[in-house]
């Protein structure tokens, strides 16, 4: 994902938080709130409660591999924190892509064709 795509400033996660709109996956967590911008930014969050620093890390990877191959079909103008919840760790690639397209969808991300 570009720098310009990501979510990188502690107002913007502060705004996305508090005042965002939030669906719930048994592995992922989205919120989301509009930013009057011409792209959507996205972010990435695993806390502790996850694992240690390499599992974290390797949840965070997945689910920004997951983001980009779902990118293209993102409405644009929204800013996006994903959490990933313990059950994210001993999930794998295809169950947490899946989880991140029931979200999109949830929310309405999703262009119409």
């Amino acid at each position: 994902m570009k720098r310009n795509f990501r979510l990188t400033r502690t107002r913007d996660f502060t705004r996305v938080k508090k005042e965002g709109k939030t669906r719930h996956h048994k592995f992922v967590v989205l919120v989301f709130i509009p930013n009057n911008m011409e792209y959507s930014r996205a972010a990435f969050v695993a806390s502790k409660a996850v694992g240690n620093a390499v599992t974290r890390n390797l949840v965070k990877r997945r689910m920004r591999a997951c983001v980009a191959n779902l990118w293209i079909n993102v409405k644009s103008g929204w800013d996006l924190v994903f959490y990933a919840k313990t059950a994210g760790a001993i999930a794998s690639y295809n169950d947490l892509k899946e989880a991140i397209s029931v979200l999109f969808s949830k929310a309405g991300l999703i262009k119409k064709k």
